[in-house]
């Protein structure tokens, strides 16, 4: 072997040397890596025992939370099995659950069933339940210490009970009857009386829409353990419990169970009533409703028939035929908005159902019309036709008004702040009404405020509509005369101021104040209530016109009387000879004779009549010598007139009438049974003599006395037909108008602004200044106000 020299030795001897300290160096750093990392863990055993004492063992001593009024839910299994579950309670571990029967069969303080749950339910068996079904559920709650200890009086204990029925909510043997015309489907079952149903409808994809909840009571009383039969209705459509199904796919009708006792819920079984296809559903009439909205907007609606479209169309009574609304494709919704209609209307409205064909107009004949006289040619389809009638409601909105007297006009109904005024008699459209503060919202050249309800007249067919009807012969040919008898430069005329009453739609302007108004409207729904309608044949009359009226009659009163008496002309002869009239002249009457013994009469009775300031004077009793007429005297236009009782003045005013106000009006009754003709009176309408005294009325004058004063409006002695409201002149300050009203002026639709003239026409496709402004029409007469 190698000999190692001294001197290998001893280096070979230092490395060794060397080697062995740094193995006692190292092993002093692990050695306080070590005691570093135990004493880190001490610290951390330290305080995690700190941390269980302060928290953990608290938190593992403290009470189970579980509220005694926690809600209990039952919902029905299979085979008689009930799911029972309830709110879950705060650190728990379980709940113990006990069943004792109420009932009297057993004893109810021994449970009959005791049960262990971990979670916040339990299913029992139809041998768990008791045979007298009605049982307490009584849960226990546990903390996490009870099962960890066990023992029970250690710890905390939560509970709740529940006293309820077992016996499972049923439904049972259903019957089912689809009515197609009425769109309606009956149903009957058996049932448990308390028990709330749910109906829904299920399509192929099990998506379920809830369509009726029903909590049905019996008929009469039902013997104790005994089911009891439930009759109800479901209706579709439309406006319906459900709307149709949009495709023909199979539907189920399901019927759902439940019964609510004191915090518990118990859900039953699902049941399938039916399964129906939209086919099946399907009426073969088309049956028509409505919806009133407000302002008169009405929102129609009608079934579906399955045809592939729908046309919707209006009565217009001026061309006595139907007009074209809409026409609604059968896919889309069977819904109609009517916008804003005309006041106290009667609108018809009929829908036409479209087999097949173009329903935009390709193929007419295709639309079903059971009101066509030509039958033959037109082939009625198996739907039918379906329509509606109805009257609209009495409003002022978009009605036209005119202030009495120049008026304030109101930035808001508090009337704090006036923005202008308003002349008077200027024609103004009804924005809104606020009823409670007396305005009417308006827009005039100073901007949209508020003004005085109770200080305009409103145009009376605006706004009751046809609950009244209008004849104004002043407007056109007047029929004031003497009894019968024509009174020159009066009868057959257009009266002063009523030049633009009758407009060319042949139509009238009506104007009354408007609390006056409030009052006509109920007193004309009284009259149609019984089979007859007002007839308005004056209402505001300018000033000018009562003085035009008198003066010429005062001139002709010691006149001899025509030989024949005048006919008049009527409003449809006016309309016949194409609105032209032609009254007598004085040359084709009989020459006057004036008596000058009886004129000393007629000048003091014409005396007395400008000391009075108004119309309706009583009967006078004068000396018995200065009424004798002579024989000539007595065939004179005021002999026939007053007969020696009355004077002019108890007819015409000579100062002013409540007319002049805009409070009064003169009208008899129609028969709306017999074509709307006149009731039958003492005399004629403006007979100005004592023919028409009310002491001489008959049944039917006394008829419509009775309405208009059951409304609140006063006569006149002598005359049958005046009727004004005092009431509203004693409580306004009413100023005497003197020239007449105009209808032109701005009018507002629920499509916006146009003009109209004075004779009702509206400009259209022209550009025209107003008030030194500058409008463009369309062709329909709208513009940008």
């Amino acid at each position: 072997m190698p000999i190692i020299s001294e001197k290998d030795r001893r280096a070979l001897s230092g490395v060794h040397i060397g080697e062995s300290s740094v193995r006692r160096r190292l092993s002093h750093k692990e050695r306080m890596r070590r005691l570093r990392i135990l004493l880190i863990l001490t610290l951390l055993v330290f305080f995690g025992v700190v941390l269980t004492s302060a928290f953990v063992l608290p938190l593992l001593k403290a009470p189970a939370e579980f509220p005694s009024d926690s809600e209990l839910t039952i919902t029905a299994g299979k085979r008689g099995s009930l799911e029972l579950s309830w709110d879950p309670g705060k650190r728990t571990s379980g709940y113990r659950l006990e069943l004792y029967d109420l009932s009297g069969i057993s004893d109810p303080s021994t449970p009959v069933l005791e049960r262990f749950c971990r979670r916040s339910r339990c299913s029992l068996q139809s041998v768990d339940i008791p045979a007298g079904q009605y049982v307490r559920v009584h849960i226990t709650a546990r903390d996490i210490l009870y099962f960890l200890e066990k023992q029970e009086g250690e710890t905390a204990v939560q509970e709740a009970y529940w006293d309820c029925y077992l016996n499972e909510p049923e439904i049972g043997e259903t019957r089912e009857k689809i009515r197609n015309e009425q769109q309606q489907i009956d149903l009957r079952w058996k049932g448990w009386e308390g028990d709330s149903y749910t109906l829904y409808l299920k399509n192929a994809d099990g998506n379920r829409e809830m369509i009726r909840e029903f909590t049905p009571t019996a008929d009469k009383a039902a013997t104790p353990g005994e089911r009891v039969v439930f009759e109800e209705a479901v209706t579709y459509g439309p406006r319906g419990d459900f709307r149709l199904p949009k495709d023909n796919k199979d539907y189920e009708l399901e019927m759902e169970v439940s019964r609510d006792m004191d915090r518990v819920t118990f859900q039953g079984k699902t049941v399938s009533l039916m399964t129906v296809k939209r086919a099946d559903l399907m009426s073969k009439t088309i049956v028509m409703n409505f919806d009133r909205l407000t302002d008169n907007r009405y929102r129609l609606y009608w079934n579906e028939t399955g045809s592939i479209g729908y046309r919707l169309e209006v009565w217009e009574p001026g061309t006595s035929a139907y007009r074209e609304l809409a026409n609604i494709g059968g896919e889309e919704e069977l819904v109609y908005e009517t916008g804003h209609l005309a006041p106290g209307r009667e609108y018809s409205f009929r829908v036409l159902a479209m087999e097949s064909g173009d329903i935009f107009g390709a193929e007419e004949d295709k639309f079903k019309d059971p009101f066509a006289a030509d039958q033959g040619e037109r082939q009625m389809s198996s739907s039918g036709a379906g329509s509606i009638t109805f009257t609209t409601e009495v409003s002022p909105l978009y009605a036209t008004i005119w202030p009495v007297r120049e008026l304030d006009l109101y930035r808001s109904t508090d009337r704090g702040e006036k923005i202008g005024t308003v002349a008077a008699q200027k024609a103004l459209c009804v924005l809104a009404e606020d009823r409670e503060n007396r305005l009417f919202r308006v827009q005039t050249d100073d901007g949209e405020g508020y003004i005085d309800s109770d200080l305009c007249m409103i145009d009376l067919p605006e706004y009751v509509g046809d609950l009244c009807a209008y004849d104004i012969p002043n407007s056109y040919s007047s029929i004031y005369m003497v009894n019968g008898y024509y009174i020159p430069n009066v009868t057959g005329r257009v009266t002063p101021g009523y030049e633009d009453i009758l407009l060319d739609d042949n139509t009238f302007v009506v104007p009354l104040l408007y609390p006056s108004a409030l009052k006509l409207a109920d007193a004309a729904a009284a009259t149609l209530a019984d089979g007859y309608r007002i007839e308005i044949n004056d209402s505001f009359r300018p000033h000018l016109a009562t003085r035009s009226i008198y003066d010429e009659t005062n001139k002709v009163l010691n006149w001899r009387l025509p030989d024949i008496k005048y006919t008049g002309i009527t409003f449809e002869r006016f309309l016949e000879n194409g609105r032209m009239i032609s009254p007598p002249t004085e040359a084709a009457l009989p020459a006057g004779i004036r008596e000058q013994a009886f004129t000393d009469q007629v000048e003091n009775d014409a005396a007395a009549d400008a000391e009075t300031q108004g119309e309706g004077a009583e009967p006078v009793s004068v000396d018995a010598a200065q009424t004798a007429p002579t024989e000539n005297a007595r065939y004179t236009y005021y002999w026939e007139m007053t007969n020696g009782t009355y004077r002019l003045g108890s007819f015409l005013a000579a100062q002013a009438s409540r007319h002049n106000l805009g409070v009064a009006m003169d009208m008899t009754l129609t028969d709306v049974n017999n074509d709307g003709r006149p009731l039958s009176m003492q005399s004629d309408m403006h007979n100005l003599s004592w023919y028409s005294a009310q002491s001489r009325n008959n049944y039917n004058a006394d008829l419509l006395k009775g309405y208009l004063t059951a409304a609140g409006f006063g006569m006149i002695s002598s005359e049958w037909w005046h009727f004004q409201d005092n009431e509203i002149y004693d409580a306004v300050n009413l100023t005497v108008m003197e020239n007449g009203v105009s209808i032109e002026g701005w009018k507002r639709d629920d499509r916006g602004w146009r003009y109209r003239d004075k004779k009702g026409n509206y400009l259209t496709a022209q550009t025209k200044e107003i008030n030194g402004v500058s409008y463009t029409f369309d062709d329909r007469g709208y513009t940008e106000r």
